[in-house]
């Protein structure tokens, strides 16, 4: 499938503004948890989980969705040993990660007390990108080496991915166009989530003060690009309240058109008002969506059913995660909005999670060798959690039946043995 912009939430498949969206290719796990050593190679769109009940998907897609952002602080407390391989459109990059053990030799800055620093964790990454050619770097808890043997860059929030990123930038400081494309394309690895099965993301866009939208460019916004176009000039002004129309938010124009709404709109209300040297900053928060029926009703957020509730968050989760983690998205959605969800995700790297077979009927298979890393069998073995993509043995038996036959993908998986 080709990275190609989509219009169906408004946003393109490299996140906007024509930034690469990551791609993970490769996850090695030496150690982590009670997960035995496994690697698993990743497809370039579809991804699925298959186990039953506590074999650890949901786990699973955590660590995808942490690796994805080069968070590792998401496991702090986990003993662990990693590898990762992705790319951000033509730079490639290879990471691993695994619990330091502490040192015991003072470190000496000049003018300053020697001083025993404790690492949580040891970060090594190279990195290609046809500008740069190859670069390695390492670090630790304190940041990662830099130039000439310097401190370059402590990662934010125990970031190591973004770190490395914003790195590129760094080293080809000389070429402005390479900073401003690192920095954006970290940045959009840092807001892939796991999209989870119950209503957490619905309460991101709830009247609440976690997603805000600021005229003020050190202040943080949760609000996703899309949003932020979307209010433009209106965010300058410092009223009251704002407003947008549904049919100038394409995540929302989508959720009218498949709830069968007259219309809907979104709303902010001011939190903060500033001013610094004549000019004024203004801090927006506590979002309310308002929607009209046909004959004229009006209802709120709150008032939506429960798979009205999940169809919104989601389309507006994919204004902002790129690729899509997503756990038992299909609960509580009709078929014809599973279906409006895929096509949504269209041109981007997914990983799902599903004990629903209509997910996965929406899969599509030209070779045996997609078939093998399209899937993922989470399973049990005593107390130990087995991660593995199928085998060639697997992928070719299901693969001849799966072009032979005139059955549904998870009829093929049922029948052998595979889910």
């Amino acid at each position: 499938m080709s990275d190609e912009t989509t219009e169906t939430t408004g946003s393109t498949p490299e996140g906007g503004n024509g930034i690469p969206g990551p791609r993970l290719r490769r996850l090695k796990i030496n150690k982590f948890r009670n997960v035995r050593p496994t690697e698993l190679v990743f497809d370039e769109e579809w991804n699925v989980l298959l186990g039953k009940n506590g074999t650890g998907k949901t786990t699973l897609l955590e660590l995808i969705a942490a690796t994805i952002r080069g968070d590792l602080e998401a496991f702090e407390g986990v003993d662990y040993d990693l590898e990762a391989e992705l790319s951000f459109g033509a730079v490639d990059v290879k990471w691993s990660v695994k619990n330091a053990e502490p040192s015991a030799v003072p470190e000496r800055v000049a003018g300053l007390p020697a001083i025993v620093h404790s690492a949580k964790r040891r970060f090594h990454a190279e990195l290609f990108a046809p500008d740069l050619g190859n670069r390695t770097f390492i670090g630790d808890d304190r940041g990662i080496d830099g130039l000439h043997g310097t401190r370059a860059i402590s990662p934010a929030g125990g970031s190591a991915l973004f770190a490395v990123m914003v790195l590129l930038g760094y080293h080809a400081s000389s070429k402005e166009h390479w900073f401003r494309k690192a920095a954006r394309a970290a940045s959009r690895s840092a807001d892939v989530l796991r999209f989870d099965e119950i209503l957490t993301h619905f309460q991101r866009i709830s009247p609440n003060e976690n997603m805000t939208l600021s005229t003020d460019v050190t202040g943080r916004s949760l609000a996703s690009p899309e949003l932020v176009q979307a209010f433009g000039d209106s965010i300058w002004s410092a009223d009251e309240r704002i407003s947008v129309e549904h049919t100038n938010l394409p995540f929302l124009r989508r959720f009218v058109d498949l709830c069968g709404f007259a219309n809907a709109s979104l709303h902010f209300e001011l939190l903060k008002r500033t001013t610094f040297e004549d000019d004024i900053y203004a801090l927006y928060g506590r979002p309310s969506f308002l929607f009209r029926r046909k004959n004229g009703d009006e209802l709120r957020e709150q008032h939506l059913s429960f798979g009205q509730k999940r169809l919104l968050s989601f389309l507006y989760y994919l204004t902002l995660s790129n690729p899509v983690v997503a756990d038992e998205l299909v609960d509580g959605l009709h078929y014809d909005w599973i279906s409006a969800c895929v096509e949504a995700c269209e041109g981007r790297q997914k990983f799902f999670a599903s004990q629903n077979p209509l997910l996965v009927d929406h899969m599509g298979f030209e070779t045996r060798e997609s078939v093998k890393s399209r899937f993922i069998r989470c399973s049990l073995d005593g107390d130990e959690m087995v991660w593995e993509n199928f085998t060639d043995e697997e992928a070719d038996d299901f693969f001849v039946a799966y072009r032979t036959g005139i059955q549904a993908v998870s009829e093929v998986l049922r029948q052998k043995g595979l889910w």
